[in-house]
């Protein structure tokens, strides 16, 4: 089992690296936070798992663990032309993501700088 973990880590961090860079800037955690809950938010995608997504996420985040995308897609296609902020823990989920996101059409896609990680030293609220 540990070894198909590091194997499904070590392909996932080859994905991340081979991904095309986001021709969008990744958004700052301070200005997703007064974002959130106004007219025009974006979405916000957590790629992490669901071990990962209870233990806390950014308000009103949408959890789709990065695995499974690729197959739910069909569950964001009424957002496909809106801005999609993702995140994972530290970022090598939340690229492989983007470029899965971005391959099927999706053209407003940005990843939350620093991502949970950071969110969390920031001190921003979590559900």
């Amino acid at each position: 089992m540990q070894k198909m973990r590091i194997m499904a880590f070590i392909v996932a961090a080859i994905l991340a690296t081979a991904a095309p860079a986001s021709h969008i800037d990744p958004i700052g955690a301070s200005e997703l936070k007064s974002e959130l809950g106004a007219d025009g938010a974006p979405m916000v995608l957590d790629v992490r798992t669901e071990w990962e997504y209870e233990s806390g996420h950014v308000p009103g985040a949408v959890h789709i663990p990065h695995t499974e995308l690729a197959g739910r897609l069909s569950e964001l296609s009424a957002v496909q032309k809106d801005e999609i902020v993702v995140y994972c823990e530290v970022g090598v989920r939340a690229a492989v993501a983007e470029s899965i996101l971005e391959e099927a059409g999706f053209t407003h896609v940005r990843t939350l700088a620093g991502h949970m990680r950071n969110w969390r030293a920031q001190g921003y609220p979590r559900e």
